[in-house]
């Protein structure tokens, strides 16, 4: 009788409440909470769950680090002034070399090719260690510098890849699994594709030798030219970062001492750059060997010379060094603790436009 009493009594919570709950864990619970129950695991295995548990709280300032070409990557964690190694990872099939990132998934190419020749490449997410493989396009000509670039277009739930070469670049759609060449790309230069809020930018020169922002818009597959913040002149030399979720624009100012950054505003493409921080003190560094990595609270974390991890705190305009410093001798790659992965079909077609926004 005691023990019927005890059945009757005992409450559930609502499953709006439980999944509010599952959407604050990290990725390695999930996995494992899978089999507490069906309902649990069709929750936590639905693709709209996995889409918004990455924009619900991650582990703060969590990065990948590549030490060398016949090794994995390290999970590591900022923690004050500290670097915590969380996990060695092996990636799948040896495949060490990653050109990009987004969503917490990366880009992998194999280790045995030059990235820019290679016609293989994995789609990768360390959280849940699930991947996928596709091809290039055999005929695709590579040509000139080669830009990369990964980003989620949320309306169509697409995951999209873009390659760039000379006169042309190519747009690979997960949801369709097909490539589309478009023809027209006026832009030079070869660097690391940044990827926010649905659209991937580069810092090219144009047909001037002008340097430009360009931005693939993941809805048109298109590209467009970003406006500077006013106070930044075409030949001054500058660079981007992602930065509290957002694209970040930095730039040497006055007698070239300081930094300043600039935020874009999420949704506006025009003169939308608003004012983060400016880092004073950096007299002697080129641009291009300053790298704003994350905040940690109201301070900033830049890697400087490719060597260095300082902390700049703005009110005291001081820098202090991180304790080991020899993690960042690699290849830095952030990271979102996320169950988010493309849906792959597979069928696999082809198809070529020509671009007419320039």
């Amino acid at each position: 009788m005691a023990a019927e009493e005890e059945n009757t009594s005992r409450t559930f919570l609502p499953f709006d409440i439980i999944e509010c709950i599952l959407l604050k864990l990290p990725s390695k619970s999930l996995l494992r909470f899978k089999t507490v129950s069906k309902s649990w695991r069709s929750t936590i295995s639905d693709p709209n769950f996995a889409k918004i548990h990455p924009q619900f709280p991650n582990p703060p300032n969590l990065f990948l680090l590549k030490r060398s070409i016949d090794q994995g990557f390290y999970l590591v964690k900022l923690h004050g002034k500290e670097v915590r190694e969380e996990a060695v990872l092996e990636s799948p099939n040896g495949w060490n070399n990653a050109l990009c990132c987004c969503n917490g998934v990366l880009l992998l190419t194999s280790t045995y090719w030059v990235h820019w020749w290679s016609r293989e490449y994995f789609l990768w997410n360390p959280s849940t260690r699930k991947t996928a493989r596709f091809s290039f396009p055999p005929d695709f000509v590579y040509s000139g510098s080669i830009n990369f670039g990964i980003c989620y277009e949320r309306t169509t739930n697409d995951f999209k890849v873009v390659i760039t070469c000379k006169e042309m670049y190519a747009v690979f759609s997960c949801k369709s699994n097909s490539w589309t060449e478009k023809l027209g790309f006026p832009y030079h230069g070869s660097v690391p594709g940044i990827s926010v809020d649905g659209s991937v930018y580069w810092v090219l020169r144009d047909e001037r030798k002008t340097k430009q922002v360009v931005r693939f818009d993941s809805k048109t597959d298109e590209l467009e030219t970003l406006r500077k913040p006013e106070q930044v002149n075409d030949d001054d030399l500058f660079q981007l970062a992602c930065l509290k979720g957002g694209l970040c624009f930095y730039c040497k100012i006055g007698d070239g001492t300081a930094v300043r950054i600039w935020i874009k505003e999420k949704g506006v493409f025009e003169n939308c750059w608003k004012e983060l921080i400016t880092v004073e003190g950096l007299e002697n560094i080129h641009i291009r060997s300053i790298e704003p990595v994350c905040f940690v609270e109201n301070k900033v974390v830049l890697r400087l010379e490719g060597t260095r991890i300082v902390c700049y705190d703005p009110c005291e305009k001081t820098f202090e060094e991180f304790e080991d410093n020899d993690l960042f001798n690699f290849e830095l790659y952030p990271i979102l603790d996320s169950l988010f992965f493309p849906v792959m079909k597979t069928n696999n077609k082809r198809k070529r436009e020509l671009s007419v926004r320039f």
